[in-house]
Order: C-alpha cells, then structure tokens, then sequence
C-alpha cells in the first residue's frame, strides 16, 4: 500500500497537480502543490476552510459552500472552478477543484478528498496578455524614438557651432596660429563631423518606426536599379561592376523609400569592404523561397569578392555602431547593417550572410512575396 502512495505522489508531482482534503470539523490539508496554487509557500499553514476561502474571489463563496454541503449530504462529487482574489503571477489566476465525500475502512467519520489543477489559460487570456506586452514594447520604443529624435537635434546645433567658429578663426586668423594648431583645429572639426554623422544615422535609425506608410506590391528589380542609381558616383569612383541575375521575376510586398535603403546599405558594402588595388565585383540573385525551404518569400542574394568578415565578429554584425575595422582603413559609422536588418524585419523578413576571410560574403534578405498580377 505504501508503494502505491508513493507511486500516486510521484505522478501528482510531475503533472503539477495538487492533492488536498477536508474533513468534518473543516479542517484542511493539502501538499505542496495546492498551496503554490493557491499562492502559498510549501512552508505555509493553511489550517481551515475560512482560511482556504480568503485565498479565492468573494463572488465564489456561497455556491462553493453550497457545493460543500451537498457532496456532504448527498455524496455529489465536486468539480468546480475557483478563481485566486489576489493571483501570484498572470499565468496562475485560477485553478479547478474536484474531490468526493470519502470514509476510511472501520471508522464514521467521513472526509473530502480530491485534486487541484490549474486551469489551462484561455485564447482570449493568452491574446489579451500578449497585446499588453505588445503595447508596452510599442510604447517604450516610441518614447525611446522621440528621445534619439530631441536628442539629435539639441546635439547638432552645438556641433555646428563648434565648427562654425573653429573653421572661422582659421580663417580670419591665419597668422595666429602655426602648423600644430592648425593641425590641432583640423582634428576637432573632423571629430565634430563623425559625431553630426553619427547623430544623423542615430535620428534615421530611430525615424524607421515612425513610417505609417501601407505596404504594396514591388517590382524587386525596380528596387534594385534605384539603389544602383543612388550609388552611382561610388561605383563610378571605383570602377564597380554589380550583376543582377535574375531567377523568377521577384514581387514581393513592402516600402519602397525603406527596401531601397536597404540594399543600397548592402551593395555599399559590398563595393566599400574589397580587397586593396581590385576592382569591386557584385553579383545581385534572386531565388524563390519554395526552393530553399522558405515557402512564399523571396530570397535576395548580394556577393562580393572582398576582404570578408572574420569569424569572430560574426554574432555582433548587425548591432548598433559596430564597426569592424578603423575609421582609417574603412570610413563609416557602422549603423548600416543594424537599419538593413530592422528594415528586413519590419517587413517580416530576415537578413543573414555567409562569409569567409580574404574570399568575400554573401548576405542573404528574404521578403514576403506578392502575387505579379498586382502590379498590372
């Protein structure tokens, strides 16, 4: 018999479900499990009914006592939903009750004994919790939006005085000052530049939440000729030769102003990160989802012949001001990546890349595909 017990409190335990009993002076015991339920700790007395009743909403009291009585009377099994008056945590706000009038072998009095289980969460409770949070999150990032946006313009206007009157002693003032503090205000007007950069890609970054602009229908190659268009001059510089071959015609759904920055941020890349003295080639694909396990999406895909990203800085890419190299070698201030992955993601895509040092990289964008007749 004692193994049986035993058996029947391991199972209690690992499904979570709590045993407890009244007997007839209303005095109640339970294990460890109901009183976690009921938001006690396994330490915590729990003596009589009064005390279990102060545990659930008042609204429940009179039917449940009701309920008490007649398993009593009648020996009608009890199964009822209570609801917790003060809930330990959103997931646990109430829990199911069942038991039945039972009477041990040689004795009179008789006693309830049944289970607690919590009561599963509902759609709606599940729904409404994740809209909450939801909320929230939308709540934090427009205040921290309105923040870089205050920011940035209370930064730049001291920025540009700075340099303003800096660029205007050396003009005004050519014979006061010798090579090094020539040298030195140089210096302080490039770090005054870097920094307004800096402040403008921080104030573009957080100005992509603020896009209310509908999604529509996109001719991906059309895209891509616009981002080559504003690249022009740099590929011009450099002597760039950027491919596009196409695979099925890609249409796919999302902001125009935003794709374009996106992999104009990508080609950029690729024709900024190339190995010394070569000249930049980028080959641009496009490939239907459905052929590599990314059923309705489109897969963009931007290779370059460059120096590659070593191995280490690979799950640090796309953060915010990352940069992998110094201002020196490569100009920059390395948000790009981090605006093209978030544009990716407004758009319920994603971007990732395969590289290896000194042999260049692949960055891969996927986007949602729309039907072509829509753009007729």
């Amino acid at each position: 018999m004692n193994n049986q017990l035993i058996a029947l409190q391991n199972a209690l335990d690992v499904s979570g479900v709590g045993f407890w009993q009244l007997d007839a002076n209303d005095q109640i015991h339970c294990d460890a499990h109901s009183k976690r339920l009921l938001g006690l700790k396994p330490s915590d007395s729990l003596n009589d009914l009064t005390e279990f009743l102060m545990r659930i909403q008042e609204s429940q009291h009179a039917a449940f006592l009701d309920a008490l009585d007649l398993a009593r009377t009648d020996n009608q099994p009890i199964e009822f939903h209570l609801h917790l008056d003060k809930p330990a945590s959103q997931r646990v706000t109430g829990f199911k009750l069942s038991a039945r009038l039972c009477r041990l072998p040689g004795q009179t009095d008789t006693y309830l004994s049944g289970l607690l289980q919590p009561l599963p969460e509902s759609s709606l409770e599940v729904e409404k919790r994740s809209e909450s949070a939801l909320a929230e999150v939308r709540s934090a990032n427009a205040e921290l939006a309105n923040f870089a946006s205050i920011a940035s313009h209370d930064m730049r206007e001291p920025l540009r005085m700075i340099t303003s009157y800096l660029r205007l002693l050396q003009e005004r003032s050519p014979k006061a000052l010798d090579d090094r503090a020539r040298r030195y205000i140089s210096y302080a007007c490039e770090g005054a530049d870097r920094m307004r950069s800096l402040i403008e890609d921080l104030l573009s970054y957080a100005r992509l939440d603020k896009s209310d602009k509908a999604f529509e229908p996109l001719d991906l190659e059309d895209i891509m000729a616009h981002a080559i268009d504003n690249l022009r001059a740099n590929i011009r510089e450099t002597r760039a030769e950027i491919t596009i071959a196409v695979d099925t015609a890609p249409v796919v759904m999302g902001d125009s102003v935003r794709l374009t920055r996106l992999f104009q941020n990508l080609l950029a890349n690729a024709i900024k990160f190339n190995r010394p003295q070569a000249t930049p080639h980028v080959n641009v694909t496009f490939k239907d989802g459905s052929k590599n396990e990314a059923s309705g999406q489109c897969i963009v895909s931007i290779k370059d012949q460059g120096i590659g990203i070593d191995p280490d800085y690979h799950d640090v890419l796309f953060d915010l001001f990352r940069r992998l190299h110094t201002r020196d070698e490569y100009d920059g201030s390395g948000i790009g990546l981090a605006i093209s992955k978030k544009i990716a993601e407004q758009h319920g895509g994603r971007i990732w890349f395969q590289s290896h040092p000194g042999h260049g990289s692949t960055f891969y964008v996927a986007l949602d595909k729309a039907d072509a007749q829509s753009l007729a």
